[in-house]
């Protein structure tokens, strides 16, 4: 496959990643019906660990692509290490702050 087209592919592995992995931990958010049978819970939970699993992984996909196609492609590959790794140094910063503010 060209560089190109693996830079190519890097940016949207990215996005997606962030997509299932915020789909995967919003979906946990909130306390379920106490109607709600535990087996079903489980299986929501195993759901979403999936998810957020699956997520993970095309990030990290996303980051080895755009590691193979920076000499190549650098201001592409760079911007899906961005798109990869930018939200999460964002969220790791809200997170000091509200641990100090």
């Amino acid at each position: 496959m060209k560089p190109s087209h693996v830079a190519n592919a890097a940016v949207p592995l990215a996005i997606g990643g962030w997509l299932l992995l915020a789909g995967g931990v919003l979906s946990q958010l909130g306390d379920p019906s106490p109607l709600v049978p535990k087996e079903e819970l489980i299986l929501h939970a195993r759901i979403a660990v999936g998810f957020m699993f699956a997520g993970i992984t095309l990030i990290f996909g996303s980051a080895i692509a755009s590691g193979a196609c920076l000499s190549y492609a650098p201001k592409r590959a760079v911007f899906a290490l961005l798109c990869g790794f930018a939200p999460m140094l964002v969220l790791f910063a809200l997170a000091l702050l509200q641990q100090h503010g």
